[in-house]
C-alpha cells in the first residue's frame, strides 16, 4: 500500500510574509547566517514579527555544510532562550541547521516547537523535505538525517528574498531545481503524484529559469522559480 501527503503548509504569492503577522507563536528564534542577519533583508522577516508584538532572538552562526559543532551551539541557544518556534531563513544550510537543531532540542526537553522555513534561494526545496545533512568536520563525513519529524510545519515563499541573488547563483540553484525534479521523476519510487509535481517543476524551469537568469529584477520569473524549487522538493 502506498500513501501520499504534504505535511508542510505552504504560503506563497502576494503578501505571503503577512503570515508572520498571524502566526500563533509568541517567542521565536530566527536561524540564519551572518550575511543575511547583517543585511536589510532581515527586516522583511522581523518587521511583521515586531508589528505583531512577537518576541524574537537571532541565532546567526549558520555556515555552509553545517558541522556538528554549529548544531550543538544552536541547540544550546535554543535551550537558553526556550522559544516556541524556530524560523529558518536562508538557503539549504540554514534550513537544514534549523531542522537538526529543533530535532535535538525537542528530544532533550520533550517540548514541541514549531518550524517555519523561509528559503532565500530557489534551489534546494529544503523547506518541504524530511532531510537534513550535517557534517563531521573532523572525519570529513556528511551524515544525512532522514525523518518525518524534520519536516517544517510551514514554508513561506517570498520572491523578494531572492531578487538580489547573483546571476551565477541563480543559474546554479536553478539547475538544482531541474535536477531534483528529473531525479524524482526517474526514481524507482516514482508515482503519479510525485510525477505531477516533478513535471510541473520542469515545465516552470523551461519557461522561467532563463528569464530569471537574464533579468534578476523579473519578479514574476523569480516567483515562478521559487515555486518550482518547492514543487521539486515535494516531488523529491
Amino acid at each position: 500500500m502506498n500513501s501520499f501527503d504534504i505535511k508542510t503548509k505552504i504560503y506563497f504569492g502576494d503578501n505571503s510574509m503577512d503570515r508572520l503577522l498571524e502566526t500563533p507563536y509568541k517567542r521565536i528564534m530566527i536561524i540564519t547566517d551572518k550575511f543575511f542577519s547583517g543585511s536589510e533583508l532581515l527586516k522583511i522577516v522581523t518587521n511583521p514579527l515586531e508589528k505583531a508584538d512577537k518576541e524574537y532572538r537571532v541565532f546567526n552562526d549558520v555556515v555552509p555544510d553545517p558541522p556538528v559543532e554549529k548544531i550543538v551551539e544552536g541547540v544550546k541557544a535554543v535551550l537558553d532562550y526556550a522559544p516556541d518556534c524556530l524560523i529558518a531563513v536562508g538557503g539549504g544550510s540554514s534550513i537544514d541547521s534549523a531542522k537538526a537543531i529543533r530535532e535535538f532540542a525537542e528530544r532533550m526537553t520533550s517540548q514541541k516547537m514549531g518550524l517555519i522555513a523561509i528559503p532565500t534561494t530557489s534551489g534546494t526545496g529544503s523547506e518541504v523535505t524530511a532531510f537534513s545533512v550535517i557534517t563531521d568536520s573532523v572525519h570529513h563525513v556528511k551524515y544525512p538525517l532522514v525523518s518525518e519529524s524534520l519536516l517544517p510545519d510551514e514554508a513561506i515563499l517570498d520572491e523578494s528574498l531572492v531578487m538580489s541573488v547573483p546571476q551565477n547563483v541563480t543559474a546554479d540553484t536553478g539547475m538544482d531545481v531541474l535536477t531534483h525534479a528529473i531525479e524524482a521523476y526517474t526514481s524507482i519510487n516514482n508515482n503519479e503524484f510525485s510525477a505531477a509535481l516533478a513535471e510541473k517543476s520542469v515545465e516552470i524551469c523551461g519557461a522561467f529559469l532563463l528569464r530569471a537568469y537574464l533579468d534578476g529584477n523579473d519578479a514574476h520569473a523569480r516567483r515562478k522559480m521559487h515555486v518550482a524549487s518547492c514543487l521539486a522538493g515535494l516531488a523529491f
